[in-house]
């Protein structure tokens, strides 16, 4: 076998995307299923936690989860960080990049 070999199936699997036109996002996580890897969230602020329980059972061990505005919403997104922080199945943390990007790890 040459290092040019082909690479493992799943390596080639294309990824899903949930959303790539403009629609009310609140009815498209309605019609997904299976499971995600990764979620992108950045919405209005004050829907954070709406949204995130929404997709949470989408979720599995191992996704992440990155928030948009931790910073600079941070009133209107604080339900949604006391929510993760007082759950044992998620772990987050808050990075500094310019608006504040929470960085969530489903856990178990």
């Amino acid at each position: 076998m040459s290092f040019a070999a082909r690479p493992p199936r799943r390596a080639c699997r294309r990824p899903r995307v949930a959303a790539q036109k403009w629609q009310d996002v609140f009815q498209t996580v309605t019609e997904l299923d299976g499971t995600f890897d990764m979620v992108f969230i950045d919405v209005w602020a004050n829907a954070y936690l709406d949204l995130f329980k929404r997709i949470e059972h989408l979720l599995r061990p191992g996704s992440i989860v990155l928030a948009d505005n931790m910073y600079t919403a941070e009133d209107a997104v604080r339900p949604y960080k006391q929510y993760l922080d007082a759950d044992p199945r998620f772990s987050s943390t808050t990075l500094g990049f310019e608006s504040g990007i929470e960085f969530t790890v489903v856990v178990c």
